[in-house]
């Protein structure tokens, strides 16, 4: 460290008195402006990067809250099963038509009931009613009979594995309907039991369509290039459950942040990944135990710290050359009647001094 510090005086002194004063001054003048530059740099930048923390562990917790509250919708819409028209129409017996009909007219009710309360929600697109008994009624189907075994149904056998909890279920095969059919949807799903005895009669299903959580990840953007993730860790590994069609290509994770996602119920870190550094936000949804993941890339984050650090660069490089400039200009009006001294005195030794009367 003193090397180049003996180097650096060593060359200044055997310059000119010009050089020397221009060199110390533009040291003297730089330094503590460049010191005082980068410090306020450095606590910019801690604030800044604090604060966007803040804001994009915010946005996540938004997204998770959002979700939360589709799934409490459809929690609420799964309350029917307490009604006792329901009761009597998944115990009525074969024989029992007129009390299974007028169960099912109960039923219809309530369902323009839920609908009626919950108006403003449009994203069920399904509730489904299937019974042990062979009775089974939709929302949109009426009454209808499955032209399988419940056995055969994988989501009716999910919600019958768990049957005190209300599932959520990622669902792309409608196999309990009267017509099978293709749809994404988020299926919430638990047993109907009777009160007293706590007999499982059936399952419910309330399909959520799945456009919902999309809607709801698109809507919240993390700067100008970030986004939102959904995944989930099952049986078969890691499943994605929404990742925007515009960073499709963008979604996967490497498996050390991988596993620190899954390990942890929230948090953040910078990685570099697709050859950029990008800071991950993440958070667990609690009814089903998803992770929510918001990743963007670090630049687009901190780019006002970024602009910040340019123009202090900037200014530091400008002031530098505009003091060596200007003491240029005064350094040559101090130095200029030292060296016609010095000539004259040169002058005056070889005997060539002129003096005027």
């Amino acid at each position: 460290m003193l090397n180049p510090i003996k180097g650096l005086i060593g060359f200044i002194s055997k310059r000119s008195l010009k050089t020397k004063l221009v060199t110390i001054f533009v040291i003297l003048t730089t330094i503590p402006f460049s010191v005082v530059g980068f410090v306020s740099y450095t606590r910019f930048y801690s604030t800044i990067e604090a604060k966007t923390i803040e804001s994009t562990t915010q946005l996540a917790e938004q997204l998770n809250q959002s979700i939360s509250s589709t799934f409490q919708i459809g929690e609420r819409f799964s309350k029917i099963i307490q009604s006792e028209a329901i009761i009597r129409f998944l115990t009525a017996k074969d024989n029992e038509s007129l009390a299974t009909y007028e169960s099912a007219k109960d039923i219809g009710k309530l369902f323009k009931l839920y609908r009626d309360t919950f108006d403003d929600y449009q994203w069920i697109k399904g509730i489904y009613i299937i019974g042990f008994n062979g009775n089974n009624i939709s929302e949109a189907q009426g009454v209808y009979k499955l032209g399988k075994d419940l056995d055969s149904i994988s989501t009716v056998n999910k919600i019958l594995s768990k049957p005190d909890e209300l599932l959520i279920i990622p669902n792309s095969h409608i196999d309990y309907a009267r017509d099978q059919f293709e749809e994404e949807v988020i299926s919430l799903g638990t047993t109907v039991v009777i009160p007293t005895t706590n007999q499982v009669i059936g399952v419910i299903i309330v399909d959520i369509d799945k456009r919902a959580i999309e809607v709801l990840s698109e809507d919240l953007r993390i700067g100008n290039t970030g986004y939102f993730t959904i995944i989930s860790e099952g049986d078969d590994g890691v499943v994605t459950i929404f990742c925007s069609d515009s960073h499709e290509n963008r979604c996967e994770l490497k498996s050390e942040n991988l596993d620190r996602i899954l390990e942890e119920s929230s948090g953040h870190f910078t990685a570099k990944m697709n050859a950029k550094r990008e800071f991950v936000v993440f958070n667990t949804l609690s009814e089903v135990g998803w992770k929510i993941v918001g990743r963007v890339e670090l630049q687009d984050l901190m780019k006002s710290a970024y602009t910040i650090r340019t123009v202090t660069i900037f200014v530091v490089v400008l002031s530098f050359v505009f003091t060596a400039v200007l003491y240029l200009f005064i350094s040559d009006r101090l130095t200029r009647p030292i060296r016609e001294l010095r000539e004259k005195m040169k002058q005056a030794e070889q005997g060539l001094l002129v003096t005027t009367d």
